[in-house]
């Protein structure tokens, strides 16, 4: 298959005009890989009935809603090496087998490159294949690799197996250093939500106290309503024999009556001032 491949900052390495699909659950996801699989071409030959005649890879990517943090897992499922004399490939399926080992191969030094201290420093082969070229970001990138090494327990394939685990354990070598993918643009957001519900809080919270200060009595603040203030010293009058209705009067009206003898600038308008606050 001839497939286009570009390059992009924040994607990386991908085919064009794939089919991307949104999954928001692992049932989604694994539905996706199960026709990914229905698609891949298997045919048989001397040695598997069942032979993969192409590598399948699968790409999830992903994102925290929370925190913003963006991440990427490739799944790969490599087409197994073949021998031309062993499998008696004919045809198109011999030409597959050429594909597939040219590409394991590449695959093999970019392994090579990366697993070696002093090869990394240099020029890495990433271009020299389609799949290494995709899985760029995944081997010497700022992930994790992680190989899966399927070998046979039959004697006749034990060259097969020795190439196999020398395989995996380059790739075991592979020292990469992880690294958090934030979303700049996605972080901003979520902090300037988290900005607008703490102002919505402190909102809602002086909505709440003004309304409690509306439902005091006027004149009265919270405080005064809860604790009786003590009286002051213009408030207490003399004690008469005669009138003692009129010293409770007095003691109502004091406020108001030293309220106006401040403002006052003579005796009598104190004087008059007292009588019309004991009056009312």
């Amino acid at each position: 298959v001839n497939l286009q491949l570009r390059h992009e900052a924040r994607l990386g390495p991908f085919v064009q005009n794939l089919l991307q699909v949104e999954c928001e659950s692992l049932g989604d996801a694994m539905a996706v890989l199960a026709e990914g699989t229905r698609n891949r071409k298997v045919s048989s030959h001397q040695l598997n009935k069942d032979s993969s005649r192409s590598h399948c890879l699968m790409t999830l990517h992903l994102k925290d809603a929370n925190t913003g943090c963006t991440g990427r897992i490739s799944l790969v499922d490599l087409a197994g090496s073949e021998r031309l004399k062993d499998s008696c490939s004919e045809g198109a399926m011999a030409s597959e087998t050429g594909h597939i080992n040219r590409s394991l191969f590449a695959l093999g030094n970019v392994i090579s490159s990366l697993s070696d201290a002093r090869r990394r420093q240099g020029h890495i082969p990433y271009r020299d294949s389609k799949l290494t070229k995709l899985l760029m970001d995944s081997l010497g990138g700022d992930g994790r690799t992680l190989m899966l090494a399927c070998v046979s327990p039959s004697l006749h394939m034990l060259e097969e197996t020795a190439n196999t685990l020398l395989f995996a354990s380059r790739a075991k070598n592979i020292q990469n250093r992880p690294t958090v993918q934030v979303d700049a643009q996605g972080l901003q957001l979520q902090q300037l939500q988290a900005s607008m519900r703490a102002l919505q809080e402190e909102n809602a919270d002086l909505g709440r106290r003004l309304a409690a200060a509306s439902a005091a009595p006027r004149g009265f603040s919270s405080e005064h309503a809860a604790r009786p203030s003590e009286p002051s010293p213009e408030s207490v009058a003399p004690a008469s024999d005669e009138a003692p209705g009129a010293v409770v009067a007095v003691e109502s009206a004091a406020p108001f009556a030293a309220a106006w003898a401040g403002t006052s600038s003579s005796r009598g308008d104190a004087g008059r001032g007292a009588g019309i606050g004991g009056g009312a």
